[in-house]
């Protein structure tokens, strides 16, 4: 019994290794136009704040894109989110500006979203409309196709978005 407990064992270490390093390379690898994704750092109400930005190969800058939110879930990343959600390759597709950013609001020692609007946390709401004032400054975003979306935590801070960034 322990010779076939310890063979199973090794097995499932050996699953738990591959299974890690492909997620760490698929993580990795987010680059597929021209332009990879950059992680972009920002100050917002004196707190560094970044996102990951991704402009597709097909992008023209006499032509306004849309941009696209993709809010990452509790304790994820943006390039796990993006990873997850194939944005990337749809932005490339679809010519969208791509911006995943990070959340800083602590639940529970893991990275997320003020969802709550509770004042004592950070202002992500606050973030979203510096990005958003960053990039129509420096790109041709078409500021009447702004969307975001999201997974877990990530849909509710998109769902947030709706009333919160109505002015920008």
């Amino acid at each position: 019994m322990k010779l076939q407990r310890s063979k199973w064992f090794k097995r499932l270490r050996v699953f738990w290794v591959v299974v890690s390093l492909s997620l760490v390379f698929s993580c990795s690898t987010l680059q597929l136009g021209k332009k990879p994704s950059i992680l972009r750092p920002l100050m917002v109400a004196d707190q560094s704040r970044q996102y990951l930005l991704y402009i597709p190969s097909g992008y023209d800058e006499q032509s306004p894109a849309p941009l696209v939110f993709d809010f990452h879930g509790s304790g994820s990343t943006p390039e796990q989110e993006v990873a997850y959600s194939d944005f990337q390759r749809l932005a490339e597709k679809k010519g969208f500006v791509l911006v995943a950013p990070t959340g800083l609001h602590d639940n529970y020692g893991r990275a997320s979203w003020n969802t709550t609007m509770d004042p004592r946390s950070v202002d992500d709401i606050g973030l979203l409309k510096a990005i958003i004032k960053e990039l129509t400054r420096e790109l041709a975003i078409d500021k009447k196709r702004i969307y975001a979306a999201g997974m877990s935590g990530g849909a509710r801070m998109s769902s947030r978005t709706s009333n919160g960034v109505r002015t920008v």
